[in-house]
């Protein structure tokens, strides 16, 4: 990056002052310099180095620019470089602190603070890594690991996004809490607006998979309520009509279970089951990745019923 703007910066002076020199040929050419000693021929004299006076001083200040934007630019590759390298030494300490010396786990509480650090330093891979590793072995608590993804799926890096939204669907079974409530990261529960369309279709698979993982009379409701809220308002601002079709084939197998006048009080916006379930009544499959899915949610939806819920 210096070398660059090292060869930028001698380019723009070389052309600068060759430029300036090409003038002079010019002016000497048509003979703006020739002195006959007459007085037309004086004032045409007098008047061409003062002319030059002002191009040449025009060109130092040009060049006290370009070596002036040099320096600031250098300045700040090199804070950022510094930056740079402050951020990675605070990583890897973070890091350090997931054991002790004598390499002992430590609190639940230290581990969360670890993945905080990183992902306030933009170290998203990692912190994702991390979480899929510790809340695997549970080694961290399932809020802590959905902070962790919110703050994923709100850095606005596609990527990234999507990385987190893979790590709740592949340890979904871990963000089922007890006493039969749930956690469900921020970004999915109010359906966050950037979201790619990879993270959104993921994100309702992931979703409706915790749903089917528990049965219906285990569920407290308003936890209940949550998941399915969300697979909702997706269902409802969806753009993307394969999306839109596929999520709205899960809505319909999933509301069979809920009775009518049920309603969902979202922070975004209260929900009508009854208004949903008419319009989503005919849907059916649009892609075949989600076939395996109504087949769980098909059998999930049977047990709740037979069961009397």
């Amino acid at each position: 990056m210096q070398h660059k703007s090292g060869q930028w910066v001698g380019f723009a002076i070389t052309a600068v002052v060759l430029t300036f020199f090409v003038l002079l040929v010019v002016m000497w050419l048509v003979g703006w310099f020739d002195f006959s000693g007459a007085d037309a021929s004086a004032k045409i004299y007098s008047a061409s180095l003062v002319f030059v006076a002002g191009i040449f001083s025009a060109v130092i200040s040009i060049i006290g620019l370009i070596l002036k934007y040099s320096l600031d630019q250098r300045n700040t590759d090199i804070k950022a470089q510094a930056e740079s390298r402050l951020e990675l030494e605070a990583a890897i300490q973070a890091v350090g602190l997931l054991s002790t010396s004598e390499g002992n786990p430590v609190p639940m509480i230290q581990r969360a603070g670890v993945l905080y650090t990183l992902t306030n330093l933009k170290f998203y891979d990692l912190a994702l890594s991390l979480t899929s590793d510790l809340i695997a072995k549970d080694e961290i608590d399932a809020s802590s690991a959905a902070t962790t993804l919110d703050y994923a799926m709100k850095s606005g890096v596609q990527d990234v996004q999507e990385s987190a939204v893979m790590v709740f669907h592949d340890n979904i079974n871990k963000f089922l809490t007890s006493d039969g409530s749930s956690v469900v990261p921020d970004s999915l529960y109010l359906w966050q607006e950037n979201l790619s369309i990879h993270s959104r279709y993921w994100g309702v698979f992931a979703l409706a998979k915790m749903i089917t993982i528990r049965c219906f009379s285990e569920w407290e409701i308003s936890h209940l309520d949550v998941a399915v809220s969300a697979i909702s308002l997706a269902w409802i601002n969806e753009e993307d009509q394969s999306l839109k079709q596929d999520f709205a084939t899960i809505l319909k197998n999933i509301l069979i279970v809920f009775p009518s006048l049920h309603q969902l009080f979202h922070p975004k916006q209260t929900i009508d089951i009854d208004n949903i379930r008419s319009q989503v009544d005919s849907a059916k499959p649009y892609t075949d990745g989600v076939k395996d899915l109504i087949k769980e949610i098909k059998v999930w939806a049977t047990e709740a019923l037979n069961s009397g819920s």
